[in-house]
């Protein structure tokens, strides 16, 4: 049984496991079923090389939402129906499913948001945990770049850990 801990978890899966792969399959699955089974077969088809082939499948998808306002609703009905039929809610140590957390909300389980201060030295570069290592600085900018060359990792979403690396102005988010 996976670490139990507050909030919306990903679903367990059958190995006992919460996999965001698996479930983000199922919810992009799931959400292109009123467009067809023909896309929705090829989404669950793909979890095996998901990483490789989201782009293609979602773009799919965002082409068969612009079929009409209909469908577009339809498809994000049933993607949330996924999401809310799949996730769980813990709260306490208690699980229940997502859509029964948010139908009935007490005082005592109210959603609000926190401020959390810290006290530690600020930072001075961008570390990223790795196989037991920590990368920063040109290893890390090397390492994400090389990532974005072989396809794990989105050009765009590359560039912007390279920046986010680069600059310490916006790693400090003191007052912000």
């Amino acid at each position: 049984m996976p670490k139990i801990t507050e909030g919306v978890q990903f679903p367990t899966g059958p190995e006992g496991k919460r996999s965001t792969l698996a479930t983000g399959v199922a919810v992009f699955a799931a959400a292109a079923a009123p467009a067809g089974e023909e896309l929705a077969g090829a989404i669950r088809k793909a979890r095996k090389t998901w990483r490789q082939e989201y782009p293609e499948m979602l773009t799919r998808l965002v082409e068969a939402q612009s079929y009409s306002a209909q469908r577009a609703i339809a498809i994000a009905e049933a993607g949330l129906a996924e999401i809310y039929s799949t996730f769980e809610f813990v709260r306490g140590g208690e699980m229940v499913g997502v859509e029964a957390a948010m139908a009935a909300p007490s005082a005592a389980r109210a959603l609000h948001t926190a401020t959390v201060a810290g006290s530690g030295a600020l930072p001075t570069s961008l570390s990223v945990p790795y196989f037991g290592d920590s990368l920063s600085d040109q290893v890390l900018v090397d390492q994400v770049n090389a990532w974005a060359d072989y396809g794990a990792l989105e050009p765009a979403g590359a560039a912007a850990l390279c920046a986010v690396a680069k600059s310490a102005e916006w790693r400090d988010l003191r007052g912000r």
